[in-house]
């Protein structure tokens, strides 16, 4: 039951980041044509797409780790038999909770601090950063979700068997 609401959270974060990447594409498209067929550079197209690269990669990556899709040490993984696999498989996914721990404090720590002192953009567009700092704590969430349910199923399995 866990595992289902985990891959349906990450699934959610992954079409957003979906619609983020056709966003970023589509504004990259217009930049490029603005600037150069018509010599009218567009003075926000830069932060725009810097804000949908964020979104697209912290709302990919828990669904990344359920894909087996990530970056991972293959000293750790492979050539591992026995109980030897089960303690490389906990000590990776107990490594990313804690990375995940820690980016979801800072990351709330950094979003408060943006809404207490109103930090914006320095652009034109004045953006608020909180926007943009919680993309931090909720791809966190997403990722470190995954861990802890293949903690548990690792926890489960080895309990029944």
């Amino acid at each position: 039951m866990i595992n289902h609401w985990i891959r349906s959270l990450n699934l959610l974060y992954l079409r957003i980041a979906e619609c983020a990447l056709f966003l970023l594409m589509i504004i990259i498209c217009y930049a490029v044509v603005a600037r150069y067929v018509f010599n009218a550079a567009s003075v926000h197209a830069v932060e725009i797409s810097a804000y949908l690269l964020a979104v697209t990669i912290w709302f990919a990556a828990g669904w990344a780790h359920i894909e087996n899709q990530h970056v991972s040490l293959e000293h750790f993984k492979d050539g591992k038999y026995g109980v030897m696999t089960l303690i490389s498989a906990v000590v990776s996914e107990i490594s990313i909770m804690i990375f995940c721990t820690a980016l979801i404090y800072a990351g709330t720590v950094s979003v408060l601090t943006a809404l207490e002192r109103g930090y914006k953009s320095a652009t034109l567009l004045a953006f608020p950063q909180w926007i943009l700092l919680a993309l931090i704590p909720i791809g966190a969430f997403g990722l470190g979700a995954v861990s802890v349910s293949r903690c548990w199923a690792i926890y489960t399995e080895n309990k029944e068997g």
